[in-house]
């Protein structure tokens, strides 16, 4: 069994492993860097990019205010042989730089200093500083890399592993069975720089609980996470309690992977709509008595306005 712990811990940048898989190839004054992974935010201006040796550089406009130098000289092998992958993402006001890499690899640096204030390994058998991740068995899911979500004011940062699915057969049938990584979700609070919490769904047999579907309350007083073709939960915050669980979420096969699904979306603090197996735009909304319910079925007009294109790829 995969152990079910939560490890953090404040160091300085230090040195790891780097991936590969989409990238884009900028030319440059002086000759040609290849850059993976970008993330901007527009409205100042900044960027940062991984480089082929690993380090990354965060500019603003063509000017380079830092480099960060988080993995080691072994990059190069595990991005290109490995696949062991990086993500960046600003907060939404620019102060802070979320760095992630492998399965549950999390840095929070500080954009114009490069100073990484807090690390985080979410996982205590996934280990990068040497080769025994390369026994962890993640069953048919590969291409493994760990998805950040900021809440809108930045406050909750959400992570999640996605990656890629391959389903297994077992006497002929197909079984699925989705590893720890999957199916948690863990939130940081971004004013402490501290884990708020982190909630795992319990993998049922034959089963797919694969963590899809995430998506903030708009007072940021609630976090909504689910799975394809099964339940969604609303989790407290900042105390990850679950408020309420629901069943019934649309199926989606995915074949580009196991991604972000926009399949729950928040309309006000006191409504949320979600895609049913039903193949409609289902509505909840919370009581004064602070109970979410059922309330009804949206027109297929008013699902696609507040849906959008995950109501037309999966309500045709």
């Amino acid at each position: 069994p995969l152990p079910n712990r939560v490890t953090a811990s404040v160091t300085e940048a230090r040195a790891e492993p780097l991936p590969y898989i989409t990238f884009l190839l900028h030319f440059r004054k002086g000759g040609t860097a290849m850059e993976f992974y970008p993330a901007r935010y527009e409205q100042s201006g900044l960027s940062a990019v991984c480089l082929e040796d690993g380090s990354i550089v965060v500019r603003r406009g063509e000017e380079v205010l830092s480099t960060l130098h988080l993995f080691g000289d072994s990059f190069a092998l595990w991005h290109n042989y490995w696949l062991v992958e990086p993500r960046l993402e600003f907060s939404p006001d620019g102060a802070w730089l979320a760095i992630s890499y492998g399965m549950g690899y999390v840095y929070l640096a500080e954009p114009q200093t490069g100073r990484v204030v807090r690390e985080f390994h979410l996982f205590d058998d996934v280990r990068y500083e040497d080769d025994s991740f390369q026994d962890i068995d993640t069953y048919c899911y590969y291409n493994e890399h760990t998805r950040l979500d900021f809440s809108p004011s930045g406050r909750w940062l959400a992570v999640r592993v996605r990656g890629d699915f391959d389903p297994q057969e077992e006497d002929g049938r197909t079984e699925y069975f989705t590893p720890l990584y999957f199916r948690s979700v863990f939130v940081i609070d971004m004013d402490r720089r501290e884990l708020a919490f982190s909630h795992v769904f319990d993998d049922e047999r034959p089963g797919h609980e694969n963590l899809a579907v995430l998506a903030f309350h708009p007072a940021e007083e609630l976090l909504a996470v689910g799975v394809p073709g099964g339940r969604f939960r609303l989790l407290s915050l900042p105390e990850g309690r679950v408020t309420v669980e629901f069943s019934g979420l649309i199926w989606v096969p995915d074949p580009c992977g196991v991604r972000h699904r926009e399949l729950v979306r928040f309309v006000d603090g006191d409504t949320l709509v979600y895609l049913s197996q039903e193949k409609t735009a289902n509505r909840l909304r919370r009581g004064a008595d602070g109970i979410w319910r059922p309330a009804g079925k949206l027109s297929p007009e008013e699902g696609r306005e507040i849906m959008g294109e995950e109501f037309s790829l999966c309500c045709p």
